[in-house]
């Protein structure tokens, strides 16, 4: 992949451009990461979704809204140090979702028809790209 900066690209693409940029840790092919690395990650997660909660009890949309894209960031950059192609993740679960047909407590559940998105191909590092 190139390393631009067409804000045009995907999401996935920028994070990935911003990880090349500033020397993060990144992969190319889905593969575990160190445990130093999944430490800085869980903590980047938990800081920016403590953020976003606390935004949320502002009331602040433009708050609520840069939180928000600085949680997708950081869940993001932690797909691209695993190696893992998020959008393409992505869009098989969100077409498993599609599947789901019952609703509990305000919550979309899983039916009968439900599909669950197949990630195996993930753990033994057989992506096509």
């Amino acid at each position: 992949m190139s390393k631009t900066t067409d804000q045009s690209m995907g999401v996935e693409a920028m994070v990935q451009n911003f990880h090349w940029k500033y020397n993060c840790f990144c992969q190319d092919f889905p593969n575990q990461i160190s445990a130093k690395e999944r430490r800085l990650r869980k903590r980047l997660i938990k800081e920016e979704v403590k953020e976003l909660l606390e935004a949320m009890d502002t009331g602040s949309l433009a708050e609520i809204a840069k939180e928000l894209a600085d949680v997708v960031y950081v869940v993001v950059g932690t797909a691209v140090a695993y190696g893992i192609p998020f959008t393409r993740v992505f869009k098989a679960v969100h077409a498993s979702n599609l599947t789901k047909s019952g609703i509990e407590k305000g919550k979309i559940t899983k039916g009968p028809n439900y599909v669950a998105p197949d990630l195996e191909y993930l753990n033994g590092n057989d992506v096509d790209r």
